[in-house]
């Protein structure tokens, strides 16, 4: 009869991490592909031109934001809403 090794403080420890943290296996191009998906809707959620020129310019400004580094800026725009006045 082969004798089992005793379960060390160290396989106990990642035991218990491994049942608490969630796994890290996240899918990066899926969770992509849902925020094209969300921009897709916000945008042709507008049904006239004039609102949809509004979306392409507000997404050249943030574009612009965050190629200049300015991420505070960006976020403090997108933070102005509290979360229960989100529509999504």
């Amino acid at each position: 009869m082969a004798s089992e090794k005793p379960e060390t403080l160290r396989d106990k420890v990642k035991g218990v991490v491994e049942n608490i943290l969630p796994a890290s296996d996240t899918d990066l191009n899926k969770i992509k592909g849902d925020i094209w998906t969300d921009l897709a809707t916000l945008y042709y959620k507008y049904d006239d031109e004039d609102q949809k020129r509004a979306f392409r310019e507000i997404m050249y400004a943030i574009s612009n934001k965050i190629q200049k580094g300015e991420w505070k800026s960006v976020y403090k725009n997108l933070h102005k809403l509290g979360p229960s006045e989100r529509p999504f």
